[in-house]
């Protein structure tokens, strides 16, 4: 072999290594809007441990979803319910479906500074109630199972939110009476006890993450689902205002 053939040889090696040491140090996260801030946090605190590079991108989980169908090229994929992640697996574009969360629910009224109780009761007759849109949003859904439990709203036209964290600020701006909202948000936003009702666990939505199937699988990803069940990890997504709960990984199986 002569020398300009080894010379290219070794540059192409060189280039071949470089390109799958940075694939590998990459880390391409896709969260629902509602996970947005508490994932944020996760990836700080994971980082600290770390030396990934981690991009993150946000919007409701049926958008997200679409556009992993269409090629987005995610590492891993935080939505807001288990079907789409299951679907994921079945369609062969993820290896794993992984419980990581039940998300909590909040009815919330930036309308009243003194009882959240009384401003329910005396809704006008052309209310309106704020919710995630549920063609796209799993929390618009659990946000319609709760309309239909509670007579009391059911008259209200629905706002609907391109995503959870929408529907929180049209909550928040008080361009409807009272809006079906997360509960992290809640927190997030430090709101008075008075104006929100914390629903119980019936409107619970359950989290799933999906492990998505790669050329090259990152070695970053298979890292962020062993921290997120260490202590620190779940005590930052229960003090976010979720149930964190990681109950075993087996392939193809939603949790």
């Amino acid at each position: 072999m002569n020398k300009a053939v080894m010379w290219l040889y070794c540059v192409l090696l060189c280039f071949l290594s470089t390109s799958v040491y940075s694939h590998n140090q990459l880390l391409r996260l896709a969260v629902a809007s509602n996970f947005k801030n508490t994932l944020t946090t996760l990836v700080d605190d994971f980082k600290r441990q770390h030396p990934y590079t981690v991009t993150l991108s946000s919007a409701s989980t049926g958008v997200l979803y679409q556009q992993i169908i269409k090629g987005a090229p995610f590492d891993l994929f935080f939505a807001a319910d288990q079907l789409r992640p299951q679907q994921l697996v079945e369609q062969g574009l993820a290896d794993k479906s992984i419980l990581y969360a039940y998300g909590k629910m909040a009815i919330y009224s930036a309308k009243t500074q003194a009882n959240y109780a009384h401003q329910l009761a005396t809704l006008p007759t052309q209310c309106r109630i704020a919710i995630a849109n549920p063609a796209y949003a799993p929390y618009g859904i659990a946000a319609q199972k709760v309309i239909a439990d509670q007579p009391e709203l059911r008259h209200c036209m629905q706002i609907k939110g391109s995503n959870i964290a929408q529907a929180f600020q049209f909550t928040q701006l008080q361009t409807v009476d009272l809006g079906i909202v997360a509960y992290s948000h809640i927190l997030e936003q430090h709101i008075p006890a008075a104006q929100f009702q914390l629903l119980d666990k019936r409107y619970h939505v359950a989290q799933a993450v999906a492990l998505l199937k790669r050329q090259q699988q990152s070695d970053a990803a298979h890292e962020f689902i062993r921290y997120l069940t260490s202590p620190n990890a779940q005590q930052i997504i229960n003090q976010a205002g979720y149930l964190g709960t990681l109950k075993g990984v087996r392939k193809g199986v939603s949790q």
